[in-house]
């Protein structure tokens, strides 16, 4: 499991690191610009990860007991807080994102890269919630094998075309954002196609 994981953690910073070398071979107002963005993003993704850390304890302990109705009624009720959750941060960030670049930076060339990507931090949270929430409740399920595939195929089919598209085509700090966001997407489908898969037949057949 911890070298599944391992696997797991480098395909994520691969991404995250990618992501920092892109902006920063932009100019230095952008590789500022992308430091705020990354770090809200950081800041929602904990936040979010509380519900998501409470599945994972509660659904090994539901798996455990093959208590697969149980486990599905966890599953969506944590996503829906950690959705309402994602909401809330989405309202915040579109009521304050002005003052909130102005936290962090106060040039004048940086502030309105920061502005031109905040919609995407925006429509980010969602799948946020989705993959973070899921991501939490496979672990607790032990399905490392899988976390570790699941990253593995959102860098490459989501991350991967949009990055590359960004580096030849110079779309800039948009580009890159477009690419994380690309990389969240791929990532909860992969995980809900899984689940839905997996443990909803499990699910239905115990409830039946």
């Amino acid at each position: 499991m911890t070298g599944h994981l391992i696997l797991r953690s480098l395909a994520l910073n691969a991404v995250l690191i990618l992501a920092v070398r892109e902006a920063n071979a932009i100019s230095p107002e952008a590789m500022a610009a992308h430091t705020i963005a990354i770090n809200i993003w950081l800041f929602s993704a904990f936040f979010i990860d509380g519900f998501g850390a409470a599945g994972n304890l509660i659904g090994g302990k539901l798996l455990g007991a093959k208590r697969y109705f149980d486990l599905w009624v966890l599953t969506k009720k944590v996503n829906g807080y950690n959705l309402i959750i994602a909401g809330l941060l989405m309202l915040i960030g579109g009521l304050t994102y002005v003052p909130l670049g102005r936290v962090f930076a106060q040039d004048p060339e940086v502030l309105p890269q920061f502005y031109g990507v905040f919609f995407l931090l925006i429509l980010i949270q969602p799948f946020n919630a989705l993959a973070f929430t899921l991501d939490a409740i496979f672990k607790g399920l032990g399905e490392m094998a899988f976390l570790r595939n699941s990253l593995f195929i959102a860098a490459i089919f989501g991350f991967g075309p949009w990055i590359l598209a960004t580096h030849y085509y110079h779309w800039g700090l948009k580009g890159i954002w477009w690419a994380l966001l690309a990389w969240i997407v791929c990532r909860a489908l992969v995980l809900m196609v899984k689940f839905r898969k997996d443990y909803y037949p499990l699910a239905f057949a115990q409830k039946n």
